[in-house]
């Protein structure tokens, strides 16, 4: 006996969203609007299916083993049926759930929306909630992502970076001195390692050349849209380099490296039969932070280049054996 997918149950699997139920939906809706051709059906296909779904689709249709589309006389197909959309299966909605549940979705939503989405999915109970991991080697300062004047900052950032516009930002260094600003952002950036957002924007300094220039976004106390500044010109593009290291194949290392590294442009190769080699491009400016990821994979990993980072990580480790020897002593 088949279980409904809507019934409350956890199912982790049912046939109506399985890949060829999903290519019929698309070819389904697309029908309302006028008749699909051979190639909409391969181009389907290939989009939400594998490797070897196009033949075997296209097969089934040929032989008319899809009863829900009929051949026209130009050799068109379309579909007599009403399209349905398909509906989200438990598993689906609690998982929405926790996706909402996350502080974070805060700065993208205002608490009327968040009601409303949770309303729509019926009171789902989040699958998993923050209290459910054990964060290890994470940041013991992460963004006060539920403060009201971080959120307000944040949506502001937003807005200007939607509308193109600039920021006047009043910001807060490391050493608590203060200062105004006028920039243009450019994007917005999110630290897994650190727990942080920081905004990438453009901006001139005392020598009046455009600079790039990269904020915290927890150390910026006020930010207003401002009316388009001047251009800035031409703005060097950060320095870049590239990581090279050699993931060895124990511990479930190299897939644990293209999570860890997954914000980064990653290349992956077979090196030897249990050694992978990634090449890891970065800007410059993240050297510390590519230095912090990649000493949390211990003797799993060894970097051969660049020259500079290869540096970094002797002169960490040297410093840790005489930290532990003092210690002893």
């Amino acid at each position: 006996m088949k279980q409904d997918p809507m019934s409350g149950e956890n199912i982790l699997f049912h046939e109506m969203y399985n890949v060829y139920y999903r290519i019929v939906a698309r070819l389904m809706k697309g029908a309302k609007n006028a008749p699909f051709s051979d190639a909409d059906i391969r181009k389907s296909a290939q989009e939400f299916g594998f490797k070897e779904t196009e033949m075997e689709f296209f097969t089934k249709l040929r032989n008319w083993n899809i009863p829900v589309f009929c051949r026209n006389d130009d050799g068109t197909y379309s579909a007599p049926l009403k399209f349905v959309p398909r509906p989200m299966s438990c598993l689906e909605k609690r998982w929405l759930a926790s996706i909402l549940d996350d502080e974070r979705m805060m700065l993208f939503l205002d608490d009327k929306e968040i009601e409303r989405l949770k309303s729509w999915l019926g009171g789902a109970k989040p699958l998993y909630k923050k209290e459910d991991f054990e964060v290890v080697d994470g940041a013991n300062d992460p963004d006060p992502y539920a403060s009201p004047n971080y959120r307000k900052t944040f949506g502001t950032l937003l807005r200007a970076l939607e509308n193109k516009k600039s920021l006047q930002i009043h910001y807060r260094a490391r050493n608590g001195n203060e200062r105004v600003v006028t920039v243009e952002p450019t994007a917005l950036q999110y630290s897994v390692k650190d727990d942080k957002f920081r905004l990438l924007c453009k901006g001139r300094y005392g020598d009046g050349r455009a600079r790039r220039i990269v904020m915290n976004v927890s150390r910026i106390v006020a930010a207003d849209v401002c009316d388009a500044m001047p251009p800035l010109g031409h703005c060097a593009e950060p320095e870049t380099k590239t990581a090279v290291v050699i993931l060895s194949g124990e511990r479930d290392t190299p897939e644990r490296a293209m999570m860890h590294f997954a914000n980064y442009e990653c290349v992956s190769y077979a090196r030897e039969k249990d050694r992978i080699e990634m090449n890891i491009k970065y800007n410059a400016e993240d050297e510390k932070e590519v230095l912090i990821r990649v000493l949390a994979f211990g003797p799993q990993i060894r970097v051969l280049e660049p020259d500079s980072l290869v540096s970094m990580i002797k002169e960490r480790l040297t410093r840790q054996k005489d930290l532990k020897f003092f210690r002893l002593n």
